[in-house]
């Protein structure tokens, strides 16, 4: 087989091998993604409405803390009458009493404010001056809308126990309508925090609980506690993610890199409570679920470079042995002397390039050569003068190969073969004659005294096309009985076979 075509084969079989072998890998590379992010998904939706369930149930919990609170204080009661004592009596009572049959976990202080927001009384010990949460949210909200049955604050640090909380306030009112005080319960931003560790586990999730107008209740970690000098993040997931599927008790975004707070692409569960108008987000940047999945696959991702490797490899192997046996090839298909192509696989060439034109309904055409008089340029001028003929003819043939499929042989002694395909027997002649005239140009000073001063070629043509040719055994025949006629005519010219 030709170097070329072996080449070739060697690097067609190498590149399907190794195509179907990634992408084999790609699909299933895929496929485990695809299983793996549907756990994620799901992973990420079961913890964002565990989680939203923890936070609404301390709200609700606190809500019928503190409602069963204004219900002892009743309709009448007015906070500039009242008994200090006897109403901080009565919240450590009833905290006390509604604990004994509803369990209510991450409760921070119980706190009662006056309408100027100063804080009157609250259930536990406190040293120091009272507090002032005018300015917090929940008084706010509630002061602005007298009608408003509750309010709740995001995430801040409290100023009466100087712990981590979010809280929830109702307002305390009188039999006229009037606001007599606001009852407001902490939660312990840390038990809440604890709470969400075990629902997280150690999945590397961050979680943000956000009230109705965008302000942070509740997030893990839990520090940095986000500013209150900071306006409360608004922002639509559903507006600038890509909704990814439906998880059930919350919807899964794709929310891109560079959308208003994520500095990276990300993947974010939202559920929502809406009793309470909060909706909590569990989110995961999208390099943090690669770089698991990667760790994961490492074994399968070994596997695959490790095949490839091998099939680098093995393909190498074959290349060198490929290159070896081309060498070899070439070295029992190639004249040493001249460097084109011996009689060896000249019959073999032929009889496939036979069949290609017959195929193809082309032309072929076949030039044998003969050198004139060459055994006198050896008995006269020595064999150093001899060799340089036969390379200089080998030479003008090589330079007389137009195309691919063109092919040329020593046949042996002076004499030389020549094979054009799609080639009519006109252009055979014509390629012919200009090979005669390079032959007769070629420059050898120590023949410029003998008998011969330049050198000839006697040419005998024989074509497929010509009537009763139908192999290549008859058509080397005809092209050599073409040649005889040649040198039987003169010499230095081009005989075309007839029958």
């Amino acid at each position: 087989m030709p170097r070329s075509r072996y080449s070739k084969t060697i690097r067609t079989t190498f590149f399907a091998v190794l195509i179907l072998f990634l992408g084999v890998g790609a699909l299933s590379l895929s496929s485990f993604w695809k299983d793996y992010l549907q756990y994620h998904f799901g992973k990420l939706s079961e913890d964002a409405g565990v989680i939203s369930h923890d936070v609404a149930d301390s709200l609700s919990d606190s809500s019928l803390l503190l409602g069963f609170i204004r219900e002892r204080l009743g309709k009448d009661f007015s906070l500039y009458r009242a008994d200090p004592a006897s109403l901080h009596r009565l919240l450590v009572e009833s905290r006390k009493e509604i604990e004994r049959w509803s369990e209510i976990p991450n409760l921070g202080l119980t706190i009662l404010i006056d309408p100027s927001g100063r804080v009157v009384d609250w259930r536990g010990p406190y040293e120091g001056p009272h507090a002032d949460v005018a300015d917090r949210a929940f008084f706010k909200a509630i002061k602005a809308d007298p009608a408003l049955p509750y309010a709740i604050n995001g995430l801040v640090l409290g100023r009466t126990s100087g712990k981590p909380n979010y809280q929830i306030a109702i307002p305390v009112r009188n039999s006229r309508g009037a606001m007599e005080c606001i009852l407001s319960q902490q939660i312990d931003a840390r038990k809440m925090e604890q709470s969400i560790r075990e629902v997280v586990g150690d999945y590397p999730s961050r979680v943000v609980v956000r009230t109705s107008d965008g302000a942070i209740l509740m997030q893990y970690p839990l520090m940095p506690l986000p500013s209150e000098t900071c306006p409360p993040l608004k922002r639509s997931l559903i507006g600038n993610g890509e909704a990814m599927a439906d998880g059930g008790t919350s919807s899964i975004f794709r929310v891109p890199a560079g959308s208003n707070g994520f500095a990276e692409t990300t993947y974010v569960a939202v559920a929502e409570d809406a009793k309470h108008g909060i909706s909590t987000e569990v989110m995961i940047p999208g390099r943090t679920i690669i770089s698991m999945f990667l760790k994961k696959n490492r074994a399968f991702l070994m596997v695959m470079l490790m095949g490839v490797v091998l099939i680098f490899g093995l393909f190498y192997g074959l290349c060198l042995g490929g290159r070896k046996l081309e060498c070899a090839i070439r070295e029992t298909t190639t004249d040493h002397h001249t460097g084109i192509n011996n009689r060896r696989g000249f019959e073999n060439e032929l009889e496939r390039l036979i069949k290609h034109a017959r195929r193809e309904s082309k032309p072929l055409t076949l030039l044998f050569m003969d050198i004139d008089h060459f055994k006198s340029f050896n008995d006269r001028c020595g064999h150093d003068v001899g060799d340089e003929v036969i390379k200089g003819v080998a030479d003008c043939i090589r330079k007389a190969l137009r195309r691919p499929l063109d092919y040329c042989c020593r046949w042996g002694g002076e004499e030389f073969a020549m094979i054009l395909p799609d080639t009519p027997v006109g252009e055979g002649q014509e390629i012919a004659n200009q090979l005669m005239g390079c032959v007769g140009e070629l420059p050898i000073s120590a023949l410029r005294n003998t008998g011969y001063p330049n050198v000839t070629l006697s040419v005998g043509i024989a074509s497929l096309t010509a009537g009763g040719i139908q192999n290549w055994a008859e058509l080397i025949k005809e092209a050599d009985r073409a040649l005889l006629r040649a040198k039987s005519e003169g010499r230095n010219r081009v005989v075309i076979a007839r029958r």
